[in-house]
């Protein structure tokens, strides 16, 4: 007859570790380890916990702790089940309130009015016509989306790590908590973006397809930047301290990487030889594709540099998503030139054969939406490391007071 998971009679002491518990009164014979057992003494039967959840490794540790997370009767799967659990009730609490919902539609409305207050009292031209201002008001809000995400991340992403500082695990493992309670927040935010675009869109007369790619930037900066708010967190560890160094430095990434590449042109600029460019093809977006070059000299011409300086724009949200907006809006109907300058900065095109070097049409590009990627990630990784570490030496210094001696 199999045994149902539960408790399992064992008959003498049990020398595994784990849960033991004995009933009183209850009496039977029993064959013990210790070959001279005391005389006199009523042997008990004591009962092991068997089942789902309990095996050998687990009880080898000790008697409440498991192998794999530490924690009391947990295994590794109901560990992550267990946090799961905790986010998603976390993110059904932050639905609930009226203060989220709030916070959500005032970033998202306040953009949009921002842009269309930019364009409507922009000096008038030709670019100010009624018939074009919609179209205006369509690109420039795509673009501040994802920087109001960024801010309202870092947030998110503080305040999470401050409900979940009291998860039981291993040191840091409830950063990871916070990042997806803000992603599943981000995605309530992505779909208001989503839906106030795609109106804009609407009224623009213009596809909206960049609405789309703006709203899956917002989601992307949302787990970027609460990953970065929870590390400043658990860095910090004071309520304000760590929401002050997240804004600011959400401003360095949005305003502040651009204009150090501005800052920094003048040592990027030389004085180089060019010759006269040939067969020049001319892309959509109205920038050299290629171009060949003949001996004929030129003369000596300005020129920047400005390859070696574009990975720093490309850390900014905006830009980020000028350079997504441009794989669906190849001829730039609704974000224009700007995506292509700044392409055409990064490959360093703007004047054609210095030192008589031709350009093919198939030469690699800078990728500059993957650049700022991956450098953002870069930064979020290591304030995250930085969490960990500082919660990891925390939970030490709980375990052993002495560490916090200098001479520790």
């Amino acid at each position: 007859m199999d045994q149902l998971p539960g408790l399992r009679q064992q008959h003498g002491p049990v020398h595994a570790q784990g849960q033991v518990q004995s009933f009183g009164g209850m009496e039977d014979s029993v064959v013990a380890d210790d070959p001279q057992p005391a005389a006199g003494l009523d042997q008990e039967p004591v009962f092991e916990p068997i089942g789902p959840g309990m095996d050998n490794d687990a009880r080898a540790v000790g008697p409440h702790e498991d192998a794999d997370t530490g924690l009391p009767g947990f295994s590794r799967a109901r560990f992550a089940k267990a946090n799961l659990v905790r986010v998603l009730a976390d993110w059904l609490a932050g639905m609930r309130t009226i203060r989220f919902w709030f916070t959500v539609a005032a970033a998202v409305l306040g953009t949009w009015a921002a842009a269309g207050a930019v364009v409507l009292l922009a000096p008038s031209g030709a670019e100010g016509s009624p018939l074009v201002q919609p179209l205006l008001v369509y690109s420039l809000a795509s673009a501040l989306m994802p920087a109001t995400a960024a801010f309202l991340a870092v947030t998110w992403g503080v305040h999470a790590e401050g409900r979940f500082r009291a998860t039981p695990g291993r040191p840091g493992g409830s950063l990871l908590n916070p990042v997806l309670a803000t992603a599943l927040r981000g995605m309530a935010l992505g779909a208001l973006v989503l839906g106030v675009l795609l109106v804009q869109a609407w009224i623009a007369g213009a596809p909206g397809a960049v609405a789309a790619v703006s709203a899956g930037v917002v989601l992307v900066e949302c787990v970027v930047f609460g990953a970065i708010g929870a590390g400043l967190s658990e860095w910090a560890g004071r309520r304000r301290l760590a929401p002050a160094a997240g804004w600011m430095l959400c401003l360095a990434f949005v305003a502040g990487a651009p204009a150090a590449a501005i800052a920094l042109l003048p040592l990027v600029r030389a004085e180089e030889p060019v010759t006269v460019a040939l067969n020049v093809e001319w892309a959509a977006d109205g920038t050299r594709l290629a171009f060949g070059c003949s001996k004929i000299d030129a003369g000596i011409s300005e020129v920047y540099h400005t390859e070696r300086l574009m990975w720093l724009p490309a850390l900014s949200p905006p830009v980020l998503f000028l350079m997504t907006g441009a794989e669906v809006d190849k001829v730039g109907h609704v974000l224009g030139w700007v995506p292509a300058a700044l392409q055409e900065a990064a490959d360093a095109r703007q004047v054609p054969c210095v030192q008589g070097q031709p350009r093919g049409r198939d030469e690699p590009r800078m990728p500059m939406a993957l650049v700022g990627f991956l450098g953002q990630a870069a930064v979020a990784g290591a304030i995250v490391a930085g969490g960990y570490r500082r919660k990891g030496y925390l939970a030490g210094t709980r375990d052993d007071p002495a560490r916090m001696s200098p001479g520790a």
